[in-house]
């Protein structure tokens, strides 16, 4: 599910879900076209190949820069930092783009080659933040 919280320019938001090992999947959208900021806390959870010790998990922090009130104009960019995990490897990898449709911004989440098991579970906080006015 997903839960929005909205303080003036800012909209506190979470959601959680949970996708197949093998399909790069949104575990995150923005909540409207002209989001300018956004800061994530991404968390993965899933077993991982070839370790019968349980759920492994990683996580990590994401900021998104987008032009502002250019709603649907312009390519997002994304610095992934911060990256802990207790799997051998990462779990999963993110990306971000804009959906051509909605003109959301979209991170989407890449398992590797380590995760494993019957499925990925992801959790994403964010605070989004729209122009200055």
């Amino acid at each position: 599910g997903s839960k929005i919280i909205s303080q003036g320019n800012t909209r506190h938001r979470s959601n959680a879900g949970s996708f197949n090992t093998s399909t790069p999947t949104v575990v995150w959208s923005s909540s409207a076209g002209y989001i300018s900021s956004a800061k994530l806390l991404i968390q993965i959870e899933c077993e991982e190949v070839q370790d019968n010790t349980g759920i492994h998990t990683q996580t990590c922090e994401a900021v998104i820069s987008n032009r502002g009130w250019n709603n649907g104009i312009g390519e997002p960019v994304m610095a992934v930092y911060g990256v802990v995990h207790t799997s051998v490897d990462n779990l999963a990898t993110f990306t971000v783009q804009r959906n051509q449709t909605t003109n959301l911004i979209e991170v989407l989440a890449t398992p590797t080659a380590t995760a494993g098991g019957s499925g990925v579970y992801y959790c994403v906080n964010a605070v989004e933040i729209t122009t200055w006015d």
